[in-house]
């Protein structure tokens, strides 16, 4: 697919103001339109949910027309993957948006259309940030990782854009939905903040940006990036990604020592990230249940599988949210796959030359699989920079660089090859999230490292990455050479 630019707002799971929080039962939504000169037989957008993202696709009848119904279990964002870019909508359960385009006249002719005149107002507005201010992101995310601007500097930066959006949301008449739109806003830009490492020294506040008075009316003094909010955490994905990051990475209000767990007394990040939710969620059990699923998920797709599975075992009986528990012992049983020392999972892809190219065919030697993409920033850097090294270093010796591209098509995946002048065995992995390859491998993120023995096994299901492995006297690759 064509790459998802950054989006101004995290529009997800959408609740009522006055709504209640609880998980709706499954549901759907549907998505329809028409798309004029539009070279392919589909097109894609990205479904968010509580655990992550996937990819969907929306096939285009011969006259360009497309309907398509998509469960869900309860509101939540999308974004089309529509004229290179990621545009930003949300759907709730029961809901029907109509989609039409024109190709050759994309920004003249796009129209996003609701029979419902409230949500044709928030459809409008969110239209309407993304088209005001998307690209002052951009700026502000490189601005945020420049060295020569001051801590100040960044932070005023970050409460200027946040202020103008919060302005631009006023001049549009209030909707059900105002609430979320502003949580969004808020938990989006504190989260910059957060990555940034600012939310120590800074505090932003809708006073920033209206009146004490017009806050109040708007019931908004209760959106505190220190408050645990359950109605928040369903109305907005951004409360619901910041939350994660923060209780992991910040580790408010208490302190944690690393737990050791696995082979040779090696810290246990997963273990580690599941008492620090503990320790900081406890009050909230539907919202510890649901970052114990996740964090537990997001460790077999990063850390250790050993630690991982520690970090499950420890923690899974403590669960009581059925929606989360069932979620993650279905994700569980699944990675099992990717145990080390299970059969790695049997592929076939296309190399360069058109021609098939099977895991088997490498059998007897070691195969380091790279997940890639092209509009990956990190997978370019370890091309340009380590990729090379690491394949001069083995040229000789029974080690097979597998490099699969998952997020372009053919056309643009060859002529970035040839850019790139990435050596060892190129094949290409269509559709990323969606690609049986990359289900079975658990890619969810790139880039994303696989060591493969001899013998077809998995050795490390989430291998380092290859500057790690040149940083070492003898890494994984030597002892399995040995």
């Amino acid at each position: 697919m064509k790459k998802l630019l950054p989006t101004l707002i995290a529009f997800l799971s959408f609740l009522t103001i006055f709504a209640q929080p609880t998980l709706n039962p499954p549901d759907h939504f549907v998505i329809k339109g028409k798309a004029k000169n539009h070279n392919q037989d589909f097109w894609e957008f990205g479904l968010t949910g509580f655990m992550g993202f996937e990819l969907a696709s929306v096939p285009l009848a011969k006259n360009g027309t497309f309907s398509k119904m998509v469960p869900i279990t309860h509101p939540q964002d999308i974004y089309l993957s529509l004229n290179e870019d990621g545009i930003p909508l949300f759907v709730v359960p029961g809901d029907t948006i109509e989609v039409n385009w024109d190709n050759k006249d994309f920004t003249n002719t796009f129209q996003i259309i609701s029979a419902k005149p409230w949500r044709q107002k928030e459809l409008d507005l969110m239209l309407e940030l993304h088209r005001n201010f998307n690209q002052t992101y951009m700026k502000l995310t490189e601005d945020l990782h420049a060295k020569n601007i001051s801590d100040s500097a960044k932070f005023e930066r970050v409460k200027k854009q946040f202020a103008s959006q919060v302005r631009k949301v006023l001049t549009f008449p209030k909707t059900i939905n105002n609430k979320k739109i502003f949580c969004d806003l808020y938990y989006f830009h504190i989260d910059l903040l957060n990555k940034a490492r600012l939310l120590s020294k800074y505090d932003l506040s809708f006073l920033d940006a209206m009146s004490k008075k017009v806050a109040d009316s708007l019931d908004l003094t209760r959106i505190y990036l220190k408050n645990i909010d359950e109605l928040l955490f369903y109305q907005s994905a951004a409360y619901r990604d910041f939350l994660f990051d923060y209780v992991r990475f910040y580790k408010p209000f208490t302190s944690f020592s690393f737990t050791s767990g696995g082979p040779k007394g090696k810290l246990n990040f997963t273990l580690n990230d599941c008492y620090s939710g503990a320790a900081f969620l406890y009050a909230t059990p539907t919202i510890l249940d649901w970052y114990l699923a996740k964090a537990i998920m997001s460790g077999f797709g990063h850390y250790s599988f050993e630690g991982s599975e520690e970090a499950y075992q420890k923690f899974f009986p403590q669960m009581q949210t059925a929606m989360f528990r069932d979620t993650l012992e279905h994700y569980y049983n699944n990675i099992q796959r990717m145990k080390p020392g299970n059969a790695a999972p049997a592929f076939t892809l296309k190399n360069m030359e058109g021609k098939n190219v099977s895991l088997s065919d490498f059998k007897g030697k070691v195969v380091y699989l790279d997940f890639w993409g092209v509009y990956c920033g990190h997978c370019r850097y370890d091309i340009e920079n380590d990729v090379p090294k690491l394949h001069e270093r083995y040229k000789n010796k029974d080690v097979v660089f597998l490099n699969v591209c998952v997020d372009v098509k053919e056309m643009e995946w060859k002529e970035n090859i040839k850019k790139m002048n990435l050596d060892g065995i190129n094949v290409l992995a269509e559709g990323w999230t969606a690609n049986p390859v990359c289900i079975n491998y658990n890619v969810n993120g790139v880039p994303h490292y696989v060591l493969i023995d001899q013998k077809g096994n998995i050795a490390d299901n989430n291998a380092s990455r290859p500057g790690e492995l040149l940083g070492k006297k003898e890494n994984k690759i030597d002892e399995l050479l040995k």
